[in-house]
């Protein structure tokens, strides 16, 4: 009896190895208990272009990763075409749009700068040309 299952579907008896399915990795985070089903409320539509549209524009809520469709057949038998995190898989939290995660990328990046800007005095290796391997060299003499 499998213990567990794999984000793709085939059922697997430990979380190490490779998956005999898809070939990938078997990991604790991309396995679940044989029987556990995804969130209800996962995105899911019949039209596989609906769901290219749904990726196009949005992104995991829990770690900003892309989104990938994967085909399931639901009760009725119908093709469903889910619509999940590449990294979280159907542990999906929810979604936020793409735009909202380039406008967050965006400001780090001038935060990131800012900070070095404002650091600059504080930390006088800052300003320096040196390399990492000269400022080291420096601290261990």
């Amino acid at each position: 009896m499998y213990q567990y299952e794999h984000s793709c579907g085939e059922p697997v008896e430990r979380a190490d190895g490779i998956c005999p399915n898809c070939q990938q990795l078997v990991t604790p985070e991309n396995i679940h208990e044989a029987g556990a089903r995804p969130p209800a409320d996962l995105q899911s539509f019949l039209d596989p272009f609906d769901a290219d549209g749904f990726i196009k524009h949005h992104r995991c809520s829990a770690c900003w990763g892309i989104l990938v469709k994967r085909m399931k057949r639901d009760d009725q038998g119908k093709r469903r075409y889910r619509c999940e995190c590449e990294v979280c898989g159907w542990h999906t939290p929810g979604y936020v749009s793409a735009t909202y995660v380039q406008r967050r990328f965006e400001s780090n990046r001038a935060e990131a700068a800012a900070a070095k800007h404002a650091l600059r005095d504080a930390i006088p290796w800052m300003k320096s040309k040196k390399t990492e391997e000269q400022i080291l060299a420096e601290l261990y003499q």
